[in-house]
């Protein structure tokens, strides 16, 4: 008898480590964050302070705001987000909008003129 309830007691801890593994395993795969390659282009202010024009940027950001807080943050751009407008693959986009593998994401500050 004690073999028999030793062997079902056995089998529900084994039961219930497989499903506490597996909704790990669940739950990991979710907080995995995938990065995206972003063709980005810079204009005016931004181009001398980046140095270069465009460039291919690696990125975990979900949305265009999300990709400037992280240029912003690497590179020391002097503008707010508040101060520039800001285009995905040709159409002026809110700072909300998301961001795919391949975008072409463009940062227009404000310019003078004459």
């Amino acid at each position: 008898m004690y073999a028999c309830f030793q062997s079902r007691a056995v089998k529900a801890v084994i039961t219930v480590m497989m499903a506490l593994e597996w909704s790990f395993v669940s739950c990991s795969q979710h907080l995995i964050k995938s990065t995206v390659t972003i063709n980005v282009r810079y204009f005016a202010v931004l181009r001398e302070e980046r140095g270069v024009d465009q460039e291919l940027f690696v990125t975990g950001a979900a949305n265009v705001a999300d990709l400037y807080g992280e240029l912003q943050s690497q590179f020391f751009f002097s503008l707010s987000q508040d101060r520039l407008r800001v285009a995905c693959n040709g159409d002026f986009v809110s700072w909300h909008h998301p961001i795919a593998d391949g975008d072409l994401v463009v940062f227009i500050p404000p310019v003078a003129g004459g």
